[in-house]
């Protein structure tokens, strides 16, 4: 006999909806992290369910959300280092993901070279996004 399989998104919104999450903080991560054997937030963000830095992850799917993401994660590497492994981890897994589709989507080559100035130095990203926008968007306000 075959015992259907729930699925990751699955187990994620019935904790939510048990215990009226609806914003994934620290404490809930750490209770979805002990059901969920190798939780990545894309799995959260999959659920569909709020979740504030780090645990939101990286948003990649335009550069302004790719920006605000690592603005996000900057700030959680600087304010708690205990999660400074993990922000570089979600940054890391991020950018081979943005290198692999860069082969056919220009735009991630782009966000790879943010990813990779991010993983350098966080404090200085803020800095040098807003140069590097006046470069390539130069008739853009910032």
């Amino acid at each position: 006999m075959r015992t259907k399989r729930i699925s990751r998104k699955q187990v994620i919104r019935e904790l939510a909806r048990e215990n009226g999450w609806t914003l994934i903080r620290t404490a809930e991560w750490a209770q979805l992290a002990e059901a969920i054997p190798r939780l990545r937030t894309d799995d959260v963000r999959a659920a569909g369910i709020a979740a504030e830095p780090p645990w939101s992850g990286v948003r990649q799917h335009t550069l302004n959300e790719l920006e605000a993401s690592l603005l996000d994660l900057a700030k959680v590497y600087e304010t708690e280092p205990s999660l400074r492994q993990f922000c570089r981890n979600e940054v890391i897994r991020s950018k081979d993901l943005a290198r692999i589709l860069s082969r056919t989507r220009p735009d991630k080559a782009e966000m790879v070279q943010w990813m990779l100035v991010w993983l350098s130095d966080p404090a200085l990203f803020s800095t040098w996004v807003t140069l590097r926008k006046r470069i390539i968007f130069p008739h853009q306000e910032s």
